[in-house]
């Protein structure tokens, strides 16, 4: 007897591991859309997310509207996400009081604090009557409603270091003025422009502080579709039915970009992936990124790979080709807007698709799972499915005008905030081959000597504090722990009396390497400071950076006067690489497995290395 979706899901949820129920969660919202699924979903999904182990994320919605119905849609979104999710509500006002003073959400301790204030609720004057409002008017209520924004977010941040996401404004009715407000002022839409301006201003001022850019999936879904006017003046529930799966997708996603790490790599293809046309048949005079269809959509799908690559992310072609054809496809073709050297990695040859997609993590010094690639041809993405498991595929079928949606929609390459480190992260490639050039050249001495490499070592600013965070999220090889601290958890440290928090910058002859090594230590027992976490990237693997931590941390204990330093190897999957860290810089091991002890009375100092000027501004 044929089971129905939903005795599908029920039997599923009992007793199925995660893959299963999220084929059968598919296969019933697909049969069954809307909130009466949702619920009877949520209401199945909770004690799977319990039986399966999920990990556990704590949302605190504070919206000023009626928020409820959302709820059932964000248990299916987040076990969707591989998650179990825990909510907290506060509606209407209540959101200030919340956020501004101590009370039940500081019990929560929420992963995530999301404002959802929609502007008919914050700013009633430039939603409904702009026009007979006037200047003087308006002008005061958006400075008062980013004032209160700012007053809470301030009282909430002097309580807590969790991250806090505040959404962006639009209107829900365009109204009267459609066809010429961008001629008047007051100018309704120029003046909610302005505000998720200040919006934007108010998160960069603020420590692990974001922007939600719910206007934007506003946008992109229909402001009518969005909004029922009807239900918003009954019972102060403005969304439609159909809104809220929406939502709870854009805020699942929006926690994923919090808390996973980005994919470092694109891997693409050439042939009909890159541009139209074979190029080994059909020359480089015969392919095509521009002109008529379909070469302007290969041609826009370049655009949309050069500005990833803008946001930090490495590009790397990985075709069956000659190279030299490949070569000159890029040479005869100057006006592309990728150009051969783009790509931080090429392995372009008649080699599988995955030994080669193995060969480009190895040459950029990552893993394979920092990788996500898009071929055109199913086998090739069915190969690299099968034997680099780790590595994100995106079969790129149908018609090139929708390459960039549907890298965008897997979510791989998106991120709350960029850092300094990640906009310069793809051209370091290209100073990283100037390096091993140098290192080619000479011996280790002479080309450590020849980087002129400048070091410094100091607590984070403010403009850091993601980056630290970036960093204990990413970094797996050069860890001595491998403890994941989080944004709010890198503040906590920061202004913990009885920790410090050292970061490392390094520059050298050809660019800024940028953040690439921090350092956490803590009182200890018995005149001890205890190194709890120390960890570096890759990238500066044989510079003599963790030489210089090392000395740095122990020039701080010997002027607190420390007796000893304690350090810790916890190892992992992937640590192996620093197994013998503490004993080769004189750490004894003790009697505790993994512990190691290092005499700062019987001992003389660290030195620093040679080779490295040290700053600690």
């Amino acid at each position: 007897m044929t089971r129905t979706p939903r005795e599908v899901l029920r039997a599923a949820c009992e007793a199925a591991p995660l893959e299963e129920v999220r084929a059968a969660l598919a296969g019933f919202l697909a049969e069954a859309p809307g909130i009466a699924a949702a619920q009877f979903a949520a209401a199945r999904l909770a004690p799977a997310a319990d039986r399966l182990a999920l990990p556990e994320t704590r949302l605190a919605l504070l919206a000023s509207f009626t928020i409820e119905p959302l709820a059932p849609h964000l248990t299916v979104g987040a076990f969707q996400a591989g998650r179990r999710l825990a909510t907290r509500t506060v509606t209407y006002e209540q959101w200030f009081a919340a956020l501004s003073t101590p009370g039940p959400l500081d019990a929560f301790a929420p992963d995530l604090a999301l404002l959802l204030l929609h502007l008919e609720d914050i700013c009633p004057l430039l939603a409904r009557r702009h026009l007979a409002a006037g200047t003087t008017a308006l002008d005061e209520e958006a400075d008062r409603a980013i004032g209160a924004l700012e007053e809470a977010l301030d009282g909430f941040r002097r309580r807590s270091t969790a991250p806090v996401a505040l959404s962006t404004f639009i209107a829900a009715e365009r109204g009267i003025e459609r066809h010429f407000d961008r001629r008047v002022e007051p100018s309704r839409q120029g003046r909610i422009d302005d505000l998720n301006r200040r919006l934007g201003d108010l998160a960069r001022a603020h420590a692990n502080a974001y922007v939600f850019d719910y206007a934007q999936t506003v946008t992109d879904f229909g402001r009518t579709r969005w909004f029922d006017p009807l239900k918003n003046h009954h019972v102060r529930a403005p969304l439609t039915p159909a809104a809220l799966p929406v939502l709870a997708a854009e805020i699942t996603g929006f926690l994923d970009a919090l808390e996973r790490p980005r994919k470092k790599v694109m891997a693409i293809d050439l042939d009909n992936t890159l541009w139209a046309g074979v190029v080994g048949e059909d020359g480089s005079d015969g392919i095509a990124a521009s002109g008529d269809y379909p070469g302007n959509a290969h041609g826009d799908f370049q655009a949309f790979l050069a500005n990833l690559r803008a946001s930090g992310v490495a590009l790397a072609a990985v075709s069956k080709n000659n190279e030299a054809d490949a070569h000159e496809a890029f040479e005869a073709n100057p006006d592309m807007p990728l150009g051969w050297d783009d790509f931080a990695a090429r392995r372009i040859d008649w080699n599988d698709k995955a030994a080669n997609l193995r060969a480009v993590a190895e040459e950029l010094a990552l893993g394979t799972d920092a990788i996500l690639f898009a071929d055109d041809s199913p086998m090739e993405c069915d190969l690299v499915r099968r034997f680099a498991p780790d590595v994100a595929v995106v079969h790129l079928d149908g018609p090139p005008s929708l390459f960039p949606r549907k890298i965008a929609e897997t979510g791989a390459f998106d991120a709350v905030a960029l850092t300094e480190e990640d906009r310069a992260r793809a051209a370091s490639y290209g100073a990283e081959r100037a390096r091993k050039a140098l290192a080619g050249s000479t011996d280790t001495r002479g080309f450590l000597a020849g980087l002129n490499l400048r070091l410094t070592l100091r607590s984070p600013r403010d403009g850091e504090i993601e980056r630290v965070a970036q960093l204990f999220a990413k970094t797996n090889q050069f860890n001595l722990t491998t403890r994941r601290y989080s944004t709010a958890d890198v503040l906590a440290l920061r202004d913990d009396p009885a920790a410090e928090l050292l970061v490392a910058r390094l520059a050298d002859r050809y660019g800024d390497y940028g953040l690439v090594g921090v350092a956490v230590t803590r009182d200890g027992p018995d005149g001890a400071r205890e190194i709890d976490s120390l960890l570096m990237s890759c990238r500066v693997l044989g510079r003599g950076v963790e030489e210089a931590i090392l000395a740095e941390i122990e020039t701080r204990a010997r002027g607190a006067g420390r007796m000893r330093l304690i350090g810790r190897y916890l190892p992992s999957r992937k640590n192996g690489m620093v197994a013998d860290l503490y004993p080769r810089f004189g750490f004894a091991e003790a009697a505790e497995a993994g512990v190691f002890e290092r005499d700062l009375g019987a001992l003389p100092p660290l030195p620093y290395p040679q080779h490295t000027a040290i700053a600690r501004e």
